[in-house]
């Protein structure tokens, strides 16, 4: 059965109280079933939109403040002025409220003092790209602290934050792809698109290349190894030891980040 099927008898009928509250009823669902309802809508010569009336049901474009309680006085508006620019304004509201990650609040977090005092000046100033600088520079040289500044600074501007652009600025998961040129591409592209789900992976990313059996993998290392004439009984020991620590290491950081990540970024 067509997923639209109460719509369209509404529609056919002509019963335009109805077909409005349906499709009004399908803004709470998701942003595929708004645009299904448009469809059908613009299928059908019936015409269920009223001219809009911006002097007793404003409409807020400012994007801050779009949340719970906008949203609600939204589609009550809606029923009392249903018209097709209130209907668009309707669909970027709920494609922006669920592209919002539900994050960790600001005040939850003990964050680095000297970190602290450059967000709030940029946040502040209302810098955005200033700001998302910042925090890439962060995670350049301080992954440990990034986290923290980056649930702090959303907090603060949930601007800050884009809809996530795979086509433009693809995101790859192979970590044997992961190098210092996959990162320097990726905090290059973390510029153009800072989206929650790029600086997820960015964080794994540098985790990753931080690990220290694979910094014992590169050409860099091959320098300051001992010399073979060392003490090889224990030379041999010791080698085993690290590389049984390197592996739980490496264990627990890939079984640790995803969970962390699920818990703060759950969206």
């Amino acid at each position: 059965m067509n997923q639209y099927f109460d719509l369209i008898k509404a529609i056919d009928d002509a019963n335009i109280p109805l077909a409005r509250s349906i499709i009004i009823g399908y803004a709470n669902q998701s942003v595929k079933k708004i645009t299904g309802a448009l469809d059908v809508v613009n299928s059908r010569t019936l015409n269920i939109f009223e001219p809009n009336d911006e002097l007793l049901y404003p409409i807020n474009s400012d994007v801050t403040s779009w949340d719970e309680d906008y949203w609600h006085g939204l589609t009550s508006d809606m029923m009392h002025n249903f018209s097709k620019e209130r209907l668009k304004h309707l669909f970027e509201v709920v494609k922006a409220m669920k592209a919002k990650p539900e994050i960790v609040k600001a005040h939850d977090i003990l964050l680095d003092a000297a970190i602290k005092q450059k967000l709030d000046v940029l946040i502040h100033e209302s810098n955005l790209e200033r700001l998302r600088s910042e925090l890439v520079g962060i995670l350049n040289v301080e992954a440990d602290k990034a986290l923290k500044a980056f649930i702090y600074s959303v907090e603060q501007k949930p601007e800050l934050l884009q809809n996530h652009d795979e086509d433009l600025y693809p995101i790859d998961d192979n970590e044997n792809s992961w190098d210092n040129n996959y990162w320097h591409g990726l905090t290059s592209d973390m510029m153009h698109n800072f989206s929650k789900e790029r600086f997820e992976h960015m964080l794994k990313v540098r985790q990753y290349l931080d690990r220290e059996d694979v910094q014992d993998t590169s050409p860099q290392e091959e320098s300051v190894r001992p010399n073979e004439n060392d003490d090889k009984s224990t030379d041999g020991k010791d080698k085993q030891d690290n590389t049984l620590t390197y592996i739980l290491i490496a264990a627990g950081i890939v079984i640790a980040i995803p969970v962390v990540l699920w818990l703060l970024f759950k969206s």
